[in-house]
């Protein structure tokens, strides 16, 4: 069983997430510029560059919603922080393993249950 989370490990923890929403916010900023520009090119383009450039606004727009999604995953993380119960699965109640956490700090659930929840979603 893995040990309960320490202040220590709360702050560092804390600390790994802000610093993951500034560089997520920072991708997602250059996504947006990248996509504008990509938009302005597929007006100037001819027919045949076109399909090339909207490729590339899908690209850009599938990139930000996922980072967006990641955004929402730490913002969450965070208010679990501030609420006393980061590191707790959503699921069991147990503590989700630090290896875990240094791979997704944003992790609700430990993982074995995320490997159930993931078979859930196979099934649906």
């Amino acid at each position: 069983m893995t040990r309960k989370m320490t202040p220590v490990d709360v702050a560092k923890y804390k600390g790994i997430l802000l610093h993951l929403l500034d560089h997520l916010s920072g991708d997602i900023h250059e996504l947006e510029a990248e996509t504008a520009q990509a938009c302005r090119r597929a007006r100037e383009s001819s027919s045949d560059d076109v399909g090339e450039e909207i490729l590339a606004v899908e690209f850009s727009f599938d990139l930000m919603e996922r980072d967006e999604n990641t955004v929402r995953e730490v913002l969450a993380a965070l208010e679990r922080v501030n609420d006393g119960r980061y590191g707790r699965c959503e699921k069991c109640d147990h503590w989700i393993r630090r290896t875990r956490l240094k791979a997704i700090p944003h992790a609700r659930c430990c993982i074995d249950c995320q490997r159930q929840v993931e078979a859930e979603v196979l099934e649906a």
